[in-house]
């Protein structure tokens, strides 16, 4: 394989880091961001993937659901499984943003699940060509997905200056 630019393969390293997280085998995440499995294994010894997959585990999603868990268990008299004035502050930075940024973490979320559920159709792919063609629509939905996002965050970005 030619050697990337540095531009290149930062953006690769972390492209195989958000995939390694989302549970993504390292052979499937070589074939998908186009790299050898060497490179792959050292980056994610450098990088320590492990480490980032059980910091990840949380989704925005869930996170409101815990906050929201919080308030209902002190309108009932229990005690709970947050603080209550970590889960009113989490709650109030979350009102202060506007409805389109409030959107953003969903986006990405979704993003996330859409790209997991054809990473795993990669993996689980019975032919080489079922597996190629599902890698191509996943490098181009990937590619298009990146696009929107990154106009999408410029915008919220812009606003807020």
């Amino acid at each position: 394989m030619p050697k990337l630019s540095k531009n290149d393969a930062a953006k690769k390293r972390a492209q195989a880091k958000e995939l390694f997280v989302k549970g993504i085998s390292l052979d499937t995440i070589a074939e998908i961001i186009g790299i050898s499995i060497v490179t792959l294994r050292r980056w994610a010894k450098d990088d320590d993937y492990d480490s980032a997959r059980a910091v990840a585990t949380l989704s925005v999603s869930q996170m409101r659901r815990t906050i929201l868990d919080a308030f209902v268990d002190l309108q009932n008299g229990r005690a709970p499984k947050v603080n209550p004035d970590a889960a009113s502050k989490l709650a109030a930075a979350f009102e202060k943003l506007s409805d389109r940024r409030k959107l953003l973490p969903y986006l990405f979320e979704a993003y996330e699940m859409l790209t997991d559920h054809l990473a795993r159709q990669v993996e689980e792919a019975r032919s080489r060509k079922e597996k190629e063609a599902a890698l191509n629509f996943l490098k181009m939905v990937r590619t298009a997905t990146d696009e929107v996002i990154a106009r999408a965050t410029s915008d919220q970005v812009n606003q807020t200056h």
